[in-house]
């Protein structure tokens, strides 16, 4: 995603009341606003603290909906999800919407834990709120595809931070959690803070003071200004933290869609000059609008004197973003590159933060003959995670990859994704590339999307017999009223237990399970055999 030190996931968090200069220390807290019953409220999604909680309501829809993450300000330091009311929350249930509202570990406590630096604990409790979020999308019947956060001041600098960081997601966790991914379809934003480093803060805006707590130098009665110039005297020293945690060290091309508003600034921005609101300047919000534009990256910056007049705010933002048509979930996304092993250490780096779709190309046991029965759960975990969470922008590039593992997967995505946009690379690949297993899945998509019939047909001649199989596949599917995609991707949304994958042992009686006929009629395994043929296809090979 893009060049960053890491050190061990869509967020939404909007303040109800106008912004103002978070001040330290505990204040009495308000009342909180009349807010529609949680369907799961104070839902635990970590053991080391108590404000690790999640409420959840549920927007009512038969299929997945998306969802949005609200995250409370405060300066890391205070607030509450129970600050968020109904005129936060019901918008986004009207337009079938789920919401989640998060609590997290604050500055404070993070430090009395020996969490270096402090703010790591805030920002990696919002993006474990995000994976349980995820792990819980069959239950709480929500598209883990479609998740977009918010929040104002330091709840929208940890939702942006959400949104430029790499994936966080560790494939081979033995937490079920762990694997799930960090990433967001978008964010939109309110007073963000977007950088961390003093030296950068003092030449955009003069008189800056936030941020020293962040990185542990908050002491009982040391102002805000006095943490600000310890931060700025140890700047070398904590140097790799401020590019970890400062959002605007994290952009590449690769990120979703970000709106920035500022709606407390008081005269148009200058930069170096002094502010009225200095914490929530809308000089953050320029200086990382130009950062993701230059990256290609959808930037919508928004305050008094220059209002956005596309989307109008930020509930209506998201609501554009994740009511995105079908099957294009995140065709606004930017395009981007498939990443390359940026990130903490260069090429030798782990892959725990890389895509899917990198991790699939750098498999141990890559799709081939040799490895029939090594790596295959992998290579299925990977799938789910390829189709669930990368974007079609991204799949349409990967068509074109050297490695032809990374081919075949993109090119079976695209079809279960119903992308039409690329048909034509399809075809060209149903026709014409050199490894069978990828013309089978380009003739495959081709059957989903019921498109390129001329293709389809050159396939049943060709050369090796499984494409010809697909093809007379893919006919029948050209012919047919039925959305074979559509029934594939709804299988993927509702994801997949890892544990389970391998329970079936061949000589040993087969687990009972529901599947689905190829007219869309449900059977029971356990009513149909011995009585009638089936087949079963086992998912070994990138399927």
């Amino acid at each position: 995603m893009m060049s960053r030190i890491s050190f061990s996931l869509l967020l939404l968090t909007i303040c109800q009341s106008p912004l103002v200069a978070q001040a330290q220390g505990k204040k009495k807290a308000p009342k909180p606003p009349p807010r529609p019953t949680p369907t799961v409220a104070d839902f635990a999604y970590g053991k080391d603290s108590p404000r690790q909680r999640i409420d959840f309501w549920q927007a009512k829809s038969e299929r997945p909906t998306p969802v949005v993450l609200l995250i409370h300000g405060g300066g890391w330091q205070n607030g509450d999800k129970t600050g968020y009311g109904a005129s936060m929350i019901k918008p986004f249930l009207d337009e079938g919407i789920s919401v989640a509202a998060i609590n997290y570990r604050f500055i404070n406590q993070a430090m009395e834990q020996k969490v270096e630096p402090p703010v790591k604990a805030c920002l990696h409790d919002a993006a474990r709120a995000l994976q349980t979020i995820r792990s819980k999308a069959r239950e709480w019947n929500i598209d883990p595809r479609r998740v977009g956060a918010t929040g104002s001041s330091a709840g929208a600098c940890t939702s942006l931070w959400l949104a430029l960081h790499d994936d966080l997601a560790d494939a081979k966790s033995d937490d079920p959690v762990a694997r799930q991914s960090s990433r967001l379809t978008c964010a939109a934003v309110s007073g963000a803070q977007t950088s961390l480093d003093p030296k950068e803060l003092r030449e955009w805006i003069a008189n800056s003071i936030y941020g020293g707590h962040a990185f542990g130098f908050a002491a009982p009665g040391r102002s805000r200004a006095e943490e600000f110039e310890m931060l700025v005297a140890n700047r070398e020293k904590v140097l790799p933290w401020i590019k970890e945690y400062s959002p605007i060290e994290l952009v590449s091309r690769d990120d979703p869609p970000i709106y920035l508003d500022y709606p407390n600034q008081k005269a148009p921005p200058v930069i170096g000059g002094k502010e009225a609101d200095p914490t929530h300047s809308a000089v953050y919000g320029v200086k990382l609008a130009e950062r993701l534009k230059a990256a290609g990256v959808e930037a919508v910056l928004s305050y008094p004197g220059a209002k956005d007049e596309k989307y109008g705010s930020v509930i209506k933002f998201l609501i554009a973003k994740l009511k995105a048509a079908e099957g294009d979930k995140r065709s606004e996304s930017p395009a981007s590159p498939l990443p390359s092993g940026r990130g903490a250490g260069g090429e030798g780096a782990s892959l725990r933060n890389a895509s899917p779709l990198e991790r699939y190309r750098k498999l141990e046991f890559p799709p081939k003959d040799a490895n029939f029965d090594k790596g295959w759960k992998d290579r299925v975990v990977l799938e789910f995670e390829i189709i669930n969470g990368a974007d079609l922008r991204t799949l349409r590039a990967a068509l074109k990859d050297e490695n032809s593992f990374v081919r075949a997967v993109a090119a079976r995505a695209l079809g279960i994704l119903g992308d039409k946009q690329s048909a034509d690379a399809l075809a060209e690949l149903a026709k014409g590339d050199p490894e069978y297993f990828v013309r089978i899945r380009a003739v495959e998509s081709l059957g989903y999307l019921k498109m390129k019939s001329e293709a389809i047909e050159a396939a049943k001649k060709d050369r090796q017999g499984g494409v010809r199989w697909v093809a007379v596949m893919a006919e029948g599917q050209l012919k047919s009223n039925i959305d074979y995609a559509a029934q594939v991707r709804k299988a993927f949304a509702e994801g997949i237990d890892s544990e389970a994958i391998g329970s079936a042992v061949v000589g040993k009686p087969a687990p009972d399970f529901t599947a689905q006929t190829s007219d869309g009629k449900l059977f029971k395994l356990s009513d149909v055999l011995g009585k009638k043929p089936i087949a079963i296809y086992f998912a070994a090979f990138d399927g």
